[in-house]
């Protein structure tokens, strides 16, 4: 229960973080709920992932000297493939992401 509490917290002050600073910067656009529940969705996913991996291949039995390289990759790797799919959704509208329209 506390891993999702702090998953969805997290996510949560990240994309409302996010949504005050188009607030502040006066950047607020008609689809900006519909790209930040995009930006929270694949947050969560991707870091769950990261998560399922880490557990399943037992990485945290693993050294520090072997651990630390592989989370950094993990995270490379996640991160780059979230901000893909941010960008294709925010480029392309956020509904082709979220139902396939």
């Amino acid at each position: 229960m506390l891993y999702w509490t702090t998953q969805l917290v997290a996510w949560a002050v990240y994309v409302g973080s996010s949504v005050w600073w188009n607030y502040l910067l006066d950047n607020v656009r008609p689809d900006l709920l519909q790209v930040m529940v995009t930006i929270y969705a694949i947050g969560i996913l991707s870091s769950h992932a990261l998560r399922q991996t880490i557990v399943r291949r037992r990485w945290l039995e693993l050294p520090l000297g072997t651990l630390v390289p592989r989370l950094v990759l993990g995270t490379a790797v996640l991160g780059l493939c979230a901000a893909l799919a941010e960008g294709l959704c925010v480029q392309t509208g956020p509904r082709c992401c979220c139902c396939g329209r």
